[in-house]
């Protein structure tokens, strides 16, 4: 049986895991809705600065977070504290579930970057090749990860607005 969704306005502990299960990253958030289709959270970005190039992401930045539930992507919204949309961030990764009053995902390595101008990066193809190459990603994850990059990237030339 899943496990429920906590109460809306709880904070959260995110957790990311790599192919193999091992914790990637942790972050804290506020869930705003929980539905049939999607997971909704607020975080504020909790790293000095990380500068990929073509974005910058500060401490005190928002993230609004939607882990839609059918589907082997996630996209962040990114804004400054001030509001100013940064753009999005969108993992390729297994749809997210509640284990121990937390959400979990596994990451599949590719992300994509919209900035608000329409430019679109696309990342990390290379590093998913390594790993497939190396046996890291079950022939399950493999697929999930092919089926999400390419409903990935229509969802950021065509929704995200």
């Amino acid at each position: 049986m899943a496990e429920p969704a906590p109460a809306v306005g709880s904070k959260i502990l995110v957790r990311k895991l790599r192919p193999d299960g091992s914790t990637s990253f942790t972050w804290t958030a506020t869930l705003v809705e929980a539905t049939e289709e999607a997971i909704h959270l607020h975080a504020p970005f909790n790293v000095d600065r990380v500068d990929l190039g073509f974005a910058v992401f500060e401490r005190g930045d928002l993230f609004e977070e939607t882990y839609p539930l059918h589907h082997h992507y996630n996209v962040f919204r990114v804004s400054s504290p001030a509001g100013a949309l940064k753009g999005w961030y969108c993992n390729v990764a297994t749809p997210p579930w509640w284990q121990d009053g937390e959400l979990r995902y596994v990451d599949l390595v590719l992300d994509l970057w919209r900035a608000p101008d329409g430019a679109i990066h696309l990342l990390d193809e290379d590093e998913l090749a390594a790993l497939v190459d190396a046996g890291g990603l079950t022939p399950e994850l493999q697929a999930a990860a092919e089926v999400g990059w390419r409903e990935l990237q229509q969802v950021a030339k065509h929704r995200l607005r």
